[in-house]
Parts: C-alpha cells; sequence; structure tokens
C-alpha cells in the first residue's frame, strides 16, 4: 500500500512556461465577453459623464487585471487565458497600459486595423498580435481552465451576428436622422417667406399659392404643405409616416417658430424640435 499523497488539481498543470498560446477564436470570446462587461460601464460613464471618463474605464480595467497576479481580465478569466511578458513573468502596470493602449488603437480606428493587429495571431510563433509584438507579451492557455471549445465556436459568430445587426439599425437611425434635418432645413426658406408676407400684409398666408411657391423639390421631403402660416413637411422613407410642423407665433413685431413632430422619434429629431 502506497504512502503517497493524491495528487492536488493543481499538480497536474504543467508550468506557465510550457502552456500553449491562445488560440485566436479563444482571445476574440474572451474580448466578446469584456466587450459585454465595459458596455455596462462605458456607456452610462459617456453620456453622462465625459467620453473620455469612458475611454479612462477601459485602459485602466484592461491594465489593472492583466498586471493583477490574476494576469486577466474577467473575459480572459472565463476563457482560461493568462498575459504575461514573453518570458513568463508577471506584467507591471505600465506594461499592461502600454498593452491597452495598442490594443485600443486597433479597435478604434474601424475594421482595417483590427484585421492589421489581430490577424498576426493567425500566423505568428506565439500568437502574438500587433499589440502584444509591441509591449513583448504573450497570452497563454491555462490547461483545461476556461469555457469549452463549443462556446469558443459558438460566442464569436454569435456576437458578429450582433454587432452587424446594431450597425445597419445605427447606420438606418443616422440615415433617417440626416433625412429629418434636411426636411427641416428645407422648410427654412419658407419660413423667411412667410415672415416677409405677414409683414406686408398682416396676416398669414393661407397656403403655398398664396406665398408664391412650391413644393420643395427633394428627395428627402415626401409632402409638404401651408396652412394659414403653418408649415407642415413629412420627410420621406417612413413607415408610418411621420411630419414636422412648424407653427409661428407672434412675438413683437415679429414671428417665432416653432417646431413640433407627430409620428417621429425624438431621438432622430433636429434639437429644435425636441
Amino acid at each position: 500500500m502506497s504512502d503517497a499523497a493524491p495528487a492536488s488539481p493543481q499538480a497536474s498543470i504543467p508550468p506557465a512556461e510550457a502552456w500553449p498560446y491562445a488560440g485566436f477564436w479563444r482571445r476574440v470570446t474572451a474580448t466578446v465577453i469584456d466587450s459585454v462587461i465595459l458596455l455596462i460601464v462605458v456607456v452610462p460613464l459617456a453620456a453622462y459623464v465625459h467620453p473620455l471618463a469612458g475611454l479612462a474605464v477601459v485602459l485602466a480595467y484592461g491594465a489593472y487585471f492583466e498586471s493583477s497576479p490574476r494576469r486577466a481580465t474577467l473575459g480572459k478569466q472565463a476563457c482560461g487565458l493568462q498575459v504575461s511578458n514573453v518570458e513568463g513573468a508577471r506584467l507591471g502596470f505600465g506594461r499592461a497600459l502600454w498593452r491597452q493602449v495598442m490594443k485600443l488603437l486597433g479597435n478604434a480606428l474601424g475594421i482595417l486595423t483590427w484585421l492589421i493587429f489581430f490577424v498576426p495571431m493567425l500566423f505568428t510563433a506565439r500568437r502574438q498580435g500587433l499589440h502584444d509584438l509591441a509591449a513583448s507579451t504573450v497570452v497563454r492557455h491555462v490547461p483545461g481552465r476556461g469555457i469549452s471549445r463549443v462556446l469558443v465556436g459558438i460566442i464569436p459568430p454569435l456576437a458578429a451576428v450582433a454587432a452587424v445587426a446594431l450597425s445597419i439599425a445605427a447606420y438606418t437611425d443616422f440615415m433617417m436622422k440626416g433625412r429629418v434635418a434636411r426636411t427641416a432645413m428645407a422648410a427654412e426658406s419658407y419660413q423667411r417667406e412667410v415672415e416677409k408676407f405677414y409683414a406686408a400684409n398682416r396676416r398669414m398666408p393661407r397656403d403655398l399659392a398664396e406665398l408664391g411657391m412650391a413644393p420643395p423639390a427633394s428627395l428627402d421631403v415626401q409632402s409638404f404643405s401651408l396652412r394659414d402660416g403653418r408649415i407642415i413637411a413629412e420627410p420621406a422613407g417612413f413607415n408610418p409616416p411621420g411630419v414636422l410642423i412648424f407653427t409661428p407665433a407672434m412675438v413683437g413685431n415679429g414671428i417665432a417658430w416653432k417646431c413640433s413632430a407627430d409620428r417621429l422619434r425624438e431621438s432622430i429629431l433636429p434639437e429644435q424640435c425636441r
């Protein structure tokens, strides 16, 4: 009968220098997890405090955790990854921060720079991206740690689909906002003509014909009308349709315009119409 003590779970893990370098998709999965965590904190900070506050949190998050005894952000910990220098030693905060700056640069400048920074992981011997090469760091996978290969194969595609959907929604919102803004700009020349008509006649024009103007010839404007000085403009391409309404009001000897909207989301309205 042997008196040898049973091996602890830690004893089965080889030394750090023998750990395999982390694969591309496992690192992408860790990035997705970290991005979700950061969005919860960064979006409110950027919106209600200052965009630079959100940026500072992104840099501090990665630098703090990757220079900590765990050597990994929360996303990397979930995927069983650790960051070290090329000799296998723990990073100091300064080097970890520099790594985050370079990584952020790759993320911030668009898909082309993302590829330039991160695709080298697929080809370099140590699976290093440009940010790793710049900071002389490597990312290793602790054997037996982290989520399964199945989840590593599922999470990045799902994240990509979500990113595409969000990008399409953001682009659509941007286009709709621009169309509404151009419709409001088209109404400005009519407002000036209404003011001139009132100054000359001391009453509001009944319609566009009395004002001597035709509706604007713009692809952004679906319909445009004037009713007793009140301008009603419908931006094109909305389903259900919505309108901007410009109502004149007497202020002293002049006219002040109040802009309102019907069936158009507040987030896409010009500032003066909210």
